[in-house]
């Protein structure tokens, strides 16, 4: 029941005599529901296995109701105070959906529910706390959204969530202090995989010890956080949010693992830790035996941070190096195709690292190509660019590299690549744009997904002569039907550099950086003609 024009009343013994009543849908695909009961509704059949009433106009279900058959309870946006009258048997309940409900004062007994997998309770202000008793055997509780139940400040003792995988608790705004977010040793969350604490304004301090952890993703964004403990670079964590981490002036060590690290308008930030040793060995181990995990990818963004020290920005830098000869690396399989993410950084500045050899003022560069240019040993192009991608109109600002091969009999074969909106910074409408350079680096590789769904592969350029880079940013502006808009930018780009990438690189890194690496126990043949060809 979902198209309605006008309003339905419906009498309180509605569903009375509907014994055989299995799924009960009412829902809009707005926010205004046209569904009333002038009464509290008097029963719901036992029969039902699926409910899903958004805007639900009681404050609570009918006493009578026995939902032990219930295998899905959606009530989002209701106007319960409280689920239940007591503990009722919910034996077969996987998932609940009471977003948005308001009014909602009492955390819902959930002890009788043994098989409940997922629970959804964001944006239901009025709940103050999430008694121990209510959450008491759910051994099989995956996931536990209590985002921006603002008026919580933490679970009580006793609680069980050995195995929930994602835990949120984003826009909790009175929570101060880790542990008063679950109240429980973080050491006994051994299945977590999600943590979002993002906008918990409070939230000054982290763990010192993330014990046996399995964490995949922390979310940490718009908290008054002001260090991470050293410890995390202990977990497999695959991303890391702390953007508008306000008091955050040093990141530590971070695990290998990662593959975005997002710290936009972290003003207070001045120092990253370097991965160099750890991770150069990891490259060698894996470079040498052919074994590689994950897909390499990896986005490094820290854009407004104007306090990163000299060091800290070089640091970047030499990661960024070091993601882009790990990737390039990867032995080429059939049908591999490197995807859309690739090996991307931003930060504050006006320079052209000078490991890209070739540098000019302006937006575009032209380069003359050698003969057999691409050959076997031809490992992508790694381009870079500085200029200042706010526009105070725009909702989002793109960085486009349209890259023009010159064949030999004239013809012309283009592609593009896009440090993508994914990745730059989103306008605040309520904050003034800062007008600050950044340096934009990420690499191409000899085939790939370019983002925009079409392939790019530089064989059919074999015999090509030259190629010019040309860099742009683009706006993106979402209409009222919410369709993206993409129009040149009137941001300028400063200054372009480019990087052609091949096999002596790696040669050569390998050659600088021996003194990072500890000596190998058994060297492989592969190692052993790299090694020759180190030495020769």
């Amino acid at each position: 029941m979902s198209q309605l024009d006008e309003e339905l009343h419906l009498k309180p013994e509605v569903f009375q005599k509907m014994n055989n009543l299995r799924l009960l849908k009412i829902y809009s695909f707005g926010v205004d529901v046209k569904v009333y009961i002038n009464q509290d509704l008097q029963s719901l059949p036992s029969s039902l296995r699926y409910l899903h009433w958004e805007g639900y106009p009681s404050k609570q279900l009918p006493s009578n109701f026995q939902p032990q058959n219930l295998f899905e309870l959606n009530l989002p946006r209701s106007q319960l105070e409280q689920l239940f009258n007591g503990v009722q048997n919910l034996e077969n309940l996987k998932s609940i959906d009471l977003s948005n409900s308001i009014h909602l004062i009492q955390f819902p007994d959930f002890s009788n529910a043994p098989n409940l997998e997922k629970i959804n309770l964001k944006y239901c202000k009025s709940l103050t706390e999430v008694p121990s008793h209510c959450l008491r055997n759910l051994n099989k509780l995956i996931d536990l959204n209590l985002s921006h139940c603002n008026a919580i400040e933490g679970l009580s003792d006793g609680v069980d969530l050995t195995f929930l995988r994602n835990l949120s608790v984003r826009g909790c705004s009175n929570l101060k202090t880790f542990p008063a977010v679950i109240n429980l040793s973080i050491s006994n969350l051994n299945a977590l995989r999600m943590l979002e604490l993002s906008s918990c304004k409070k939230l000054e301090c982290m763990p010192p010890s993330f014990g046996p952890l399995y964490l995949r993703r922390i979310y940490l964004s718009d908290c008054d956080i002001r260090e991470i403990p050293e410890t995390i670079k202990g977990l497999e964590l695959k991303w890391l949010h702390i953007d508008n981490c306000k008091n955050l002036k040093f990141l530590p060590e971070l695990p290998l693992t990662l593959e975005l690290i997002s710290a936009r308008r972290c003003v207070s930030l001045e120092m990253v830790s370097s991965t160099e040793k750890a991770f150069t060995q990891k490259f060698w181990d894996d470079y040498t035996t052919d074994t590689y995990d994950g897909d390499g990818c990896w986005d490094c963004l820290f854009y407004d941070c104007f306090k990163l020290d000299q060091n800290g920005r070089q640091t970047i830098n030499t990661e960024f190096q070091l993601r882009v000869l790990s990737l390039a690396a990867r032995p080429r399989r059939p049908g591999y195709m490197i995807g859309r993410s690739s090996v991307n950084t931003c930060y504050p500045g006006n320079e052209i690292p000078n490991w890209f050899y070739n540098q000019v003022e302006g937006s575009s560069i032209i380069i003359k190509l050698p003969q057999q240019w691409h050959d076997i040993k031809f490992l992508g192009f790694v381009v870079c660019a500085v200029g200042d991608s706010y526009i105070a109109s725009a909702k989002v600002a793109g960085l486009r590299c349209e890259l023009n091969f010159v064949l030999i009999n004239g013809e012309n074969r283009k592609f593009s690549s896009v440090f993508t909106r994914d990745n730059c910074p989103v306008v605040q409408p309520l904050l003034p744009p800062v007008n600050s350079d950044h340096v934009y680096m990420w690499y191409c590789p000899p085939y790939y997904n370019n983002r925009l769904d079409a392939v790019v592969d530089y064989n059919i350029c074999l015999d090509a002569v030259e190629v010019t880079f040309q860099f742009a940013f683009d706006e993106f502006n979402v209409s009222r039907e919410d369709v993206d808009i993409m129009k040149p930018s009137k941001c300028e780009v400063k200054r372009c550099g480019i990087r052609m990438l091949y096999q002596k690189d790696l040669d050569e890194f390998f050659s600088n950086n021996e003194y990072l690496l500890e000596p190998p126990a058994k060297k492989t043949k592969k190692s052993e003609n790299i090694t020759g060809a180190i030495s020769a």
